[in-house]
C-alpha cells in the first residue's frame, strides 16, 4: 500500500480557510469577538501609555531638573534652621540655596478680616516654583519690605479683581506664637500666584525673620546646582547630613511605577475579555468538530495520519487568532482617531489644543496579535487532539 505523504503547510491555509468559510456568520461571530478584546487591549494601554507620556513631560516641564528639594526627618532631632540653611549652602556645587518659610497670621481689608498662611520667600523662589506660578505681576525685590504677593483663592476670598491688586493695599498680623509683632500696615499687592487651594500671601523671607522674635524652622529649602551632573553628588552630601531629598527623577520614578499598575491592569482588562472571546472560538471548533465527523472519519481511512488532523484543526483555530487580532488592532487605531477627533472638536469649542492621548509603540499591536494567536492555539488544543483520535470507521457512519 503506498504511503500517504503528510498535508504541505500551503495546504493547511486553504484548507482552514475553506473549513471558515462553511458557516461564515458563526465564524465572523468568532473572530469578532476575538478582535473586540484585542481592540480593548491595545486601545486601553496605548491610552495608558498616552497619559504617561503627558504627566512625565508635564513634570519635567514644570519642574526644573537642576534642582531638589529638601526637608526634614525629624524636625526635633535635624530642624532645618538657618544653621542648616548656611551648612548646605557651603557643599560644594550648591548655586543657590531658597528657604521657605510658613508663618501663620490674619489679614484684614476694607472691614473684612480672614486667617492666611504666610510663606517668606526670597525673590529667586518664584522663579522656580513653576507649581505655582506667577499669573499678573511680578516679584518683589530684595528690600522691599511694602509688597506681597497672594494667591489667587485669596482674592477670591476678598471679591477682588486681580486686575486691580496692585493698587490694593492690605493690613497684615502675625500669630502671637513668633512673639508679640505689631501690625503690619498698607502692603500693597505687587502681583498674584497661581493657587485655587490655599488661601496665602507670600513676603520677603529677611524681613519676616527680623521681625519675629521665636525663630521659626523652615518649610523646606530648594536647592539649585549648576549642571545636571551635580544634582547626585550634592543631594547625597544632603542625605548623609541628616536630611531628606526629592528630586524631579524621584518624582518621575514614582509616576511610572504608578502608570506601570494601570497600564497592566488595562492590559489584563483586555486579556480577560480575550480569553471570554476564546470560549466562543472553542464553541466553534467543536461544533465544526462534530460537524465534520463523517469527512473526517475519511480523511483518516484514506491513509490521512492523525498529526495531519490535529494540525488541520490548529491551523484553523491559529487562523481564527490571526484574524480576530488583525482585526482588533485595526479596530483600536480607528477609534484611537475617533477619539482624538472627538476631542480636537471639543478643543476647537474651547479654543484649547489636543494633546498626544495614545501612543503605540511597535511591541503594543505585536503583543495583542502574538497573545490573541497564543490563546487561539491554546483553546484549539483540545478540539484539535479530540479530532486527531476519532476512529476511522465510527466517524464515516456518523451522520
Amino acid at each position: 500500500m503506498a504511503r500517504v505523504s503528510s498535508i504541505r503547510f500551503s495546504d493547511l491555509v486553504p484548507l482552514a480557510w475553506s473549513a471558515l468559510r462553511r458557516n461564515r456568520l458563526r465564524s465572523a461571530l468568532t473572530i469578532g469577538a476575538i478582535a473586540f478584546g484585542v481592540s480593548v487591549m491595545v486601545y486601553l494601554v496605548a491610552l495608558g501609555v498616552g497619559l504617561e507620556n503627558l504627566t512625565v513631560g508635564s513634570v519635567l516641564r514644570s519642574s526644573t531638573l537642576l534642582s531638589f528639594d529638601v526637608t526634614s526627618f525629624n524636625e526635633d532631632i535635624q530642624p532645618l534652621n538657618q544653621t542648616a540653611l548656611a551648612q548646605i549652602q557651603k557643599i560644594p556645587g550648591v548655586q543657590e540655596a531658597l528657604p521657605r518659610l510658613s508663618l501663620s497670621g490674619t489679614v484684614s481689608f476694607d472691614n473684612k478680616q480672614a486667617p492666611v498662611t504666610i510663606w517668606g520667600v526670597d525673590p529667586d523662589y518664584f522663579a522656580t516654583n513653576d507649581a505655582n506660578p506667577i499669573e499678573v505681576g511680578e516679584p518683589y525685590v530684595d528690600g522691599e519690605n511694602d509688597s506681597m504677593l497672594v494667591s489667587t483663592s485669596f482674592l477670591k476670598l476678598f471679591g477682588l479683581n486681580q486686575d486691580k491688586t496692585p493698587l490694593i493695599t492690605f493690613n497684615v498680623q502675625l500669630d502671637d506664637t513668633y512673639g508679640t509683632i505689631p501690625p503690619i500696615d498698607n502692603l500693597s499687592v505687587r502681583g498674584v500666584v497661581t493657587d485655587d487651594n490655599a488661601i496665602s500671601i507670600y513676603m520677603p523671607r529677611k524681613y519676616l525673620e527680623s521681625i519675629i522674635t521665636v525663630p521659626q524652622d523652615y518649610q523646606d529649602i530648594k536647592v539649585l546646582v549648576n549642571n545636571l551632573s551635580q544634582i547626585e553628588p550634592t543631594s547625597n552630601q544632603v542625605i548623609a547630613d541628616g536630611y531628606k531629598v526629592t528630586t524631579v527623577v524621584d518624582t518621575v520614578s514614582q509616576i511610572k511605577q504608578v502608570f506601570g499598575y494601570i497600564q497592566w491592569t488595562m492590559a489584563v482588562l483586555g486579556a480577560i475579555a480575550i480569553i471570554v472571546a476564546s470560549i466562543g472560538m472553542f464553541n466553534t471548533l467543536t461544533v465544526s468538530l462534530l460537524e465534520r465527523t463523517h469527512e473526517i472519519g475519511i480523511m483518516k481511512a484514506l491513509g490521512i495520519k492523525k498529526g495531519d488532523v490535529r494540525r488541520l484543526f490548529l491551523a484553523e483555530a491559529l487562523l481564527i487568532g490571526i484574524l480576530g487580532g488583525v482585526v482588533g488592532i485595526l479596530a483600536a487605531l480607528l477609534m484611537q482617531q475617533l477619539t482624538i477627533f472627538i476631542f480636537q472638536l471639543l478643543a476647537i469649542i474651547a479654543q484649547g489644543t489636543v494633546p498626544q492621548l495614545f501612543i503605540n509603540y511597535w511591541y503594543l499591536p505585536l503583543g495583542a496579535l502574538i497573545f490573541s494567536m497564543f490563546i487561539a492555539m491554546l483553546t484549539g488544543f483540545y478540539p484539535a487532539s479530540r479530532a486527531a483520535k476519532l476512529n476511522p470507521i465510527e466517524a464515516i457512519k456518523h451522520e
